[in-house]
């Protein structure tokens, strides 16, 4: 009473075509105008074409649900991404970590079960790495510099850092040297955190502490002259 199957390939939209069940004895049931087959999925661009953890990729393409209603998974290089926002011509991706790779292929999957694929269209490049913070600690208001390599994360700048959980003043930054001031925060420990403009984040685990701030108890004497 009830039959599953997965639908053959065609590079063409068919209309009303004729679905045929063949049993093992050879009797033979056709539905007539049983199933059409929609134009395939085809992406056509991949943006930016190289990234790393957090950035954000975009594909541009044409009826790339193929009839579904969203895309429930991707892949880039093998690796699962985050599927931010899809529709027939345009899908947002967010990149999980994955290692330095050659172009790869990008894989959209729907809720149909359609594969929609854009052959050797990315490539994961070497990730941002913090190789050294100073001071390693402080209050409110010190000055910290943070040294690495492709801290834009192949952006094209730093949008932000956070120190232990909380957000810093950015100064200056490039792909190598990044200054911020630190907020005021409750004495803690925990990671700094750099975001590019492309959404790539490079993190350092546990690498800055907060202390407690300093306070004045007494000051003696309380008068006096230069």
């Amino acid at each position: 009473t009830f039959i599953t199957a997965v639908a053959g390939f065609s590079s063409v939209s068919l209309s009303n075509c004729p679905v045929v069940i063949r049993s093992n004895t050879g009797a033979t049931v056709v539905y007539s105008n049983g199933f059409s087959y929609l134009a395939p999925g085809v992406i056509t661009s991949v943006s930016p074409a190289t990234g790393q953890l957090g950035t954000f990729v975009n594909i541009t393409g044409s009826n790339m649900l193929t009839g579904g209603s969203l895309v429930v998974a991707a892949y880039v290089n093998g690796i699962a991404a985050i599927v931010n926002a899809s529709s027939n011509t345009f899908v947002r991706l967010r990149l999980s970590a994955g290692p330095a790779s050659s172009l790869s292929d990008v894989v959209l999957i729907l809720d149909t079960g359609i594969i929609v694929t854009k052959a050797l269209s990315f490539a994961y490049a070497s990730p941002g790495l913090i190789a050294g913070i100073t001071p390693s600690s402080g209050v409110g208001g010190t000055r910290v510099l943070i040294f690495g390599v492709s801290l834009r994360g192949q952006g094209s700048r730093v949008v932000s850092v956070s120190l232990a959980g909380t957000a810093s003043t950015l100064v200056s930054e490039t792909d190598n040297i990044v200054s911020v001031i630190a907020r005021s925060a409750a004495p803690v420990s925990g990671d700094v955190v750099i975001v590019a403009d492309s959404g790539a984040t490079i993190t350092s685990n546990n690498s800055w502490q907060y202390v407690a701030s300093a306070s004045v108890v007494l000051v003696s004497p309380s008068s006096g002259v230069s």
